[in-house]
């Protein structure tokens, strides 16, 4: 995923005219001075012990917001429900995986050579039409995201701007340069088919020479999402509550101290140990593929990363997105439990997290009805802290660090921020 730091602030304000230019290069004094002053406003608790009420984003960064409206607003309106919403996402999940009877034992208990023969064969071919179905779904889907991004033209077909499509489109071919509409569909079939395409090429060849032997020669994070068993799937979320254990596990009390006793002088000790937490979220959603490396490298050099790249801007924007689209299609309660499963592992969430070690002790996935009934008013409540700004004053540029304000806990009444108390509350050592 693109690094770059993401301003379109001529396509969302200027949509009469055709924008020339829409990557600016990483501002890293800008942002560093944004997340050192957001994270030390957010984190700082009180004399009475507790944390700061917080404040919004207007009152952190009024350098960001024009006095008056200039840009263009988020489309938040309802979409019509005869069109069909809210998006169907089965065409990039895997197909059905036929279940394969054990073979029987004899009466001895034992089972013949020749029983176990016939039931591995029964096994691989399964398997492999399985593996087949999976890779006809990424090509049928790779012919989709064509259409889409031929739709969508030179300029805002970019993967860089497919948010900017998703958050300000409002019609499908607008006339004047805006933005095109897109579904929630069609954003992630350009998003995580591209992701699928990358894959499938070593995937089939492995595929072509192992057969249904593919899962032990190939890592998962090669294998398209299409081709994913039920095994895979709980591999992934265990893998998730992992590394969510692992963010956990460095919340302690000397972040507050460092905070409350900071310097002006010496700001070092507490920014490195702040940029690192926000890193610390980033490993959790697996914001990008490097950040897995994070629990084998020195604070220091984290801290350093974090301050100089802006890597963790594409997932803000594509949270953001998603949560907008999501809320013009009906809301969470629209969505079905591999939804809900999906975006909360994209969001790296707290609450998520007692859900899905629940489902994992009893050896199943957590996409059920319990767990979707469980998190859907949380996000609820959390998606409309998130789009509580005015957006026609806020720098397109800058959309991104409305997300990550709420989501670090910057807004007290969001239910799934990454704040210190709900976590300890919700997950005691």
């Amino acid at each position: 995923m693109s690094t770059n730091f993401l301003q379109c602030r001529r396509a969302a304000t200027f949509p009469h005219r055709k924008p020339k230019h829409y990557c600016i290069g990483p501002n890293a004094s800008l942002s560093a001075t944004l997340l050192r002053r957001q994270n030390s406003t957010s984190t700082q608790p009180s004399r009475s012990g507790g944390q700061n009420p917080g404040k919004r984003l207007e009152e952190l960064f009024p350098e960001l917001f024009s006095p008056k409206p200039r840009h263009k607003g988020l489309n938040l309106s309802p979409e019509n429900p005869r069109n069909g919403f809210p998006s169907d996402l089965s065409c990039l999940r895997p197909p059905v995986l036929e279940y394969v009877e054990d073979p029987t034992p004899g009466p001895d208990g034992s089972i013949p050579i020749a029983q176990r023969l016939k039931y591995w064969q029964r096994l691989a071919k399964t398997h492999y039409r399985f593996y087949k179905e999976g890779v006809i779904k990424v090509w049928h889907n790779q012919k989709e995201r064509r259409k889409i991004l031929q739709r969508l033209g030179p300029t805002w077909g970019k993967p860089q701007l497919l948010h900017v499509c998703a958050m300000l489109g409002r019609e499908r071919e607008p006339k004047d340069g805006a933005p095109p509409k897109l579904t929630r569909k069609e954003y992630h079939l350009c998003l995580r088919t591209r992701s699928d395409i990358h894959r499938l090429i070593p995937f089939s060849v492995v595929l072509v020479i192992f057969g249904e032997w593919t899962p032990l020669v190939i890592p998962l994070a090669f294998i398209p999402e299409t081709c994913h068993r039920p095994k895979d799937q709980i591999k992934i979320v265990s893998r998730w509550c992992k590394r969510s254990e692992h963010f956990i596990s460095k919340f302690d009390d000397k972040i507050d101290h460092a905070v409350a006793d900071k310097s002006d002088k010496d700001p070092a000790p507490w920014a490195q140990t702040l940029f690192y937490r926000y890193l610390l979220w980033g490993y959790t959603a697996n914001a990008t593929f490097s950040i897995k490396l994070l629990p084998y490298i020195p604070i220091k050099w984290s801290a350093w990363l974090a301050s100089r790249g802006q890597t963790f801007i594409p997932r803000h924007n594509e949270i953001l997105a998603d949560t907008v689209m999501i809320m013009r299609e009906g809301g969470f309660r629209k969505l079905s439990a591999e939804d809900i499963v999906e975006y909360c592992m994209k969001c790296g969430s707290t609450q998520f997290l007692a859900q899905a070690r629940l489902a994992l002790s009893n050896g199943v996935h957590p996409a059920n009805e319990a767990m979707r009934k469980h998190m859907v008013p949380i996000l609820e409540a959390h998606a409309r802290r998130m789009l509580d700004v005015d957006w026609t004053r806020l720098d397109p540029g800058f959309w991104w660090l409305q997300e990550r304000h709420v989501r670090s806990g910057g807004d007290p009444s969001a239910p799934d921020a990454w704040a210190i108390e709900p976590i300890k509350k919700q997950h005691p050592a």
